[in-house]
């Protein structure tokens, strides 16, 4: 009987400490992984595909104009409205990709094994969406955004981290 408690007690605990982890790398807001999970990840993905000779595509994106909504709405609905762009996001990549809000509305993708034509694709996939979408404003009404892309693939446009964030900005 305690034996069975305490097995119990020990399912809990990692149940927990799975939870705390996944609070620790995932943006509130959008619940797409955050900027320091995305760096981390970045590098790893690198890691990998140097040692394996695979591609890794890098994609930066942002809201055009999100920034001028941000301050003519309210938090709830630019809240509401980044988790909507995340969806987008997260609805036009396949399972083993790699989304992250980085900061603001600025958005990463990590694409594994990936050449540029393909994540091009995926970018076209993003904004034709974005294109059908409209969202809320605090007015009651609602608009359209376009999208600003940048997007570098690993080892063709760079060898590291940091100089793949910048050619893909």
């Amino acid at each position: 009987a305690i034996a069975e408690v305490f097995n119990k007690m020990i399912d809990q605990l990692e149940r927990f400490n799975e939870q705390i982890k996944e609070l620790t790398i995932i943006d509130e807001v959008t619940k797409l992984y955050n900027d320091k999970h995305y760096i981390n990840s970045l590098d790893e993905a690198i890691s990998r595909a140097g040692k394996y000779n695979h591609l890794v595509s890098l994609i930066l994106m942002e809201l055009d104009g999100f920034g001028d909504f941000v301050r003519g709405n309210d938090k709830i609905i630019t809240d509401k409205n980044l988790e909507a762009f995340a969806r987008i996001i997260k609805s036009n990549l396949g399972a083993a990709d790699f989304a992250a809000r980085c900061e603001g509305n600025r958005f990463a993708v990590i694409l594994i094994e990936t050449n540029k034509k393909e994540a091009f694709a995926a970018v076209n996939r993003v904004r034709n969406s974005l294109d059908h979408y409209l969202f809320e404003q605090s007015s009651g009404g609602a608009r359209k955004f376009t999208l600003s892309c940048g997007l570098a693939v690993f080892p063709v446009d760079a060898k590291k981290r940091a100089e793949l964030d910048k050619c893909a900005n």
